[in-house]
């Protein structure tokens, strides 16, 4: 039966559930505070990765934590804060940092990566226009031989799951492109895949408009109100919106709006920086481990992109991080100029986190016509359209096509 659905959050997440609730049939209308071509769904690094099926949240975490506690610039740098949510939020976030919850979690992460490859695949063949597509795979780089047991023993359970892992010397890396790296070698995760974030997002948006999805941009959702009989409205300054379903894709601010009708659901913002240079002789995706930098060749430019800064909704550019994964990429890439000068875009954004690193997706308890998509982390990009796909079938009243209840929202973490 044909639902009206609204959409509070224009990211990837909105989008890609506004295109598969469409494709079920549904009449689509999405609310965006801002305006389109905004937010972190335009900056990241556009990856599909399978090779992270290892929750955000682990005991390595933990320990890189105390190690950049006091340093501002580092690749994780977490604010303390004496709010009540922000605590809640980091012991459950500790208690969680353990074998068992990335034991757990890996199954689920993985099914629903290599899902939305294949769904990313479907859109690519079926959708005119060209968003980059590439499936050349990622290149989990090392330096040291510390990090290099640490990578293999990934490697090893990645293989142990069915992925296809080649461990290559820097001599085969540096035969795969232009660019020669300074590194002692890499693993090479071949079920990987990257695009252009940007030009996906662009055109994914004019094609939904063509078919008939309302956008209501410039529209903030300030509040989410509750009837006797568990039925969801939600509010902006200036008017009441009524749903047959409602669903909430929009980030790290899902926290806020449930908060208006009682429901906790802990969430935090943390804040990645990107920027980006024309084409370069960077040719294959590659994660700098050692720096926590991410690097990705796109349609006409190169994105470089990192850091973890976790001190709430600070929109503040700091201009001492962008500058360490500026520096971190030259020294990887000594043949490439990455001075000041090159270096476009300047961006930052905000990732959802869960105490428990996985994400919420699902239908809220005590609401009958409220879902929630949100808390994907560092792979909310690789999950858009399976998240998108799962929500419409939801909304549809079918069987999943896939396994997410390791991502129910009302979950105990």
């Amino acid at each position: 039966m044909k639902k009206q659905v609204a959409i509070v959050g224009a990211g990837i997440m909105g989008l890609s559930c506004a295109y598969y609730l469409l494709e079920e049939g549904h009449q689509v209308v999405v609310y965006d505070q801002a305006k389109t071509g905004r937010g972190t769904s335009y900056v990241n690094s556009g990856y599909m990765t399978p090779s992270h099926f290892t929750t955000l949240v682990n005991p390595g975490v933990l320990r890189s934590a105390f190690r950049y506690l006091l340093d501002p610039s580092g690749p994780l740098f977490i604010k303390p804060n004496l709010d009540y949510q922000f605590l809640k939020w980091g012991i459950r976030f500790v208690l969680n940092a353990n074998k068992k919850n990335v034991k757990n979690s890996e199954n689920t992460l993985l099914n629903m990566s290599f899902l939305s490859k294949e769904l990313y695949g479907e859109l690519n063949k079926k959708l005119n226009f060209d968003f980059g597509f590439t499936e050349t795979g990622l290149l989990q780089t090392y330096r040291t031989s510390k990090v290099e047991q640490s990578e293999k023993k990934l490697a090893k359970r990645a293989r142990e799951l069915g992925l296809e892992v080649v461990h290559l010397s820097k001599q085969e890396v540096d035969q795969m492109q232009k660019a020669p790296m300074n590194i002692q070698g890499a693993y090479w995760y071949k079920d990987d895949a990257h695009c252009t974030p940007d030009v996906f997002m662009n055109h994914i948006y004019q094609y939904l408009i063509k078919k008939g999805v309302q956008f209501e941009f410039g529209t903030e959702i300030i509040k989410l109100k509750k009837s006797q009989s568990n039925i969801v409205s939600f509010q902006s300054k200036n008017n009441t919106y009524q749903a047959d379903q409602i669903v909430l894709a929009n980030g790290s601010w899902t926290g806020k709006l449930l908060k208006t009708i009682a429901r906790d659901l802990s969430l935090q913002p943390g804040k990645g920086y990107s920027f980006q240079m024309d084409n370069t002789d960077i040719e294959m995706p590659a994660i700098l481990t050692e720096s926590k930098v991410a690097i990705t060749p796109m349609l006409g430019k190169t994105r470089i992109g990192g850091t973890m800064e976790i001190s709430g909704f600070n929109m503040q550019l700091k201009k001492n991080r962008v500058e360490s994964i500026r520096r971190a990429a030259q020294s990887y890439y000594p043949t490439i100029d990455f001075s000041v000068k090159k270096c476009q875009n300047i961006q930052m954004g905000f990732r959802p986190l869960t105490p428990d690193g996985m994400p919420y997706v699902g239908r809220m308890d005590g609401c009958s016509n409220l879902i929630v998509a949100t808390g994907h982390a560092m792979v909310g990009w690789s999950l858009g359209p399976v998240t998108g796909k799962v929500v419409s079938e939801m909304v549809s009243n079918k069987k999943t096509s896939i396994d997410v209840s390791r991502c129910d929202p009302n979950r105990k973490i």
